[in-house]
């Protein structure tokens, strides 16, 4: 893709990237695009179960867009290995192909396996996050205000109940101007835990409870 790296907030594709005959690096070449935490979101075509041949003429013969389609679970590794995280499917549904159509291509015991074995089409939309190489250098500052800490809570994707304002000191914890998570923190006289901590979509996956446990207590000074 013929774009300056880290430049994009969001990427959508609409049904094009099953057109293309290498998938993978549509993916490898969105991902540098997009800024830190960037999401994207894919609308496509993808197959489930066992399709034998004759009947994957009928659907193409349907719907044109199916040529390129492969295996659903294949599609989101492809995805996942480009250094995308917290993929979420939106929205799946099969798409039906017409009994006069598969009676054009297929004989009806081939007709019969592909229904007994529950292969089909299905149009998916998936979202995800670009992953972040978190380094411990993180800014933390107080937060006590509750309508910023229910809308940075919703940023997270997360419900009010995650942190506890009113037991705990809430810290609002990012990495280079980005929102990483807020977190709950309860000390004592001799040593401070993390009673939670709720993370943006782009940041889980990367234990970070251990990082900014570790990094919090020293800046704290705590022992």
């Amino acid at each position: 893709i013929p774009l300056p790296g880290q430049q994009a907030d969001v990427a959508i594709s609409n049904c094009a990237i099953n057109m293309a005959s290498d998938k993978g690096t549509v993916f490898r070449q969105i991902h540098p695009m997009l800024r830190p935490a960037a999401q994207f979101c894919i609308s496509d075509i993808v197959i489930t179960g066992d399709m034998p041949y004759k009947i994957r003429q009928a659907a193409e013969a349907c719907y044109g867009y199916v040529a390129g389609a492969i295996d659903r679970n294949q599609y989101i590794r492809l995805i996942q290995k480009s250094g995308f995280v917290s993929l979420e499917i939106m929205d799946e549904h099969g798409l039906e192909i017409p009994q006069n159509i598969l009676e054009e291509f297929a004989d009806e015991s081939t007709i019969e396996h592909y229904r007994q074995n529950e292969a089909g089409i299905h149009s998916i939309t998936i979202t995800g996050y670009k992953a972040i190489n978190i380094k411990p250098v993180i800014g933390l500052s107080g937060v006590d205000d509750q309508s910023e800490i229910a809308e940075l809570l919703s940023e997270c994707k997360l419900s009010s109940h995650s942190v506890n304002p009113e037991e705990d000191t809430v810290f609002s914890i990012q990495y280079r101007n980005q929102l990483v998570a807020l977190l709950s923190f309860k000390t004592t006289a001799t040593c401070g835990v993390i009673t939670a901590l709720a993370t943006h979509p782009a940041f889980r996956q990367q234990k970070l409870a251990s990082l900014l446990h570790d990094h919090f207590i020293r800046d704290c000074q705590l022992t």
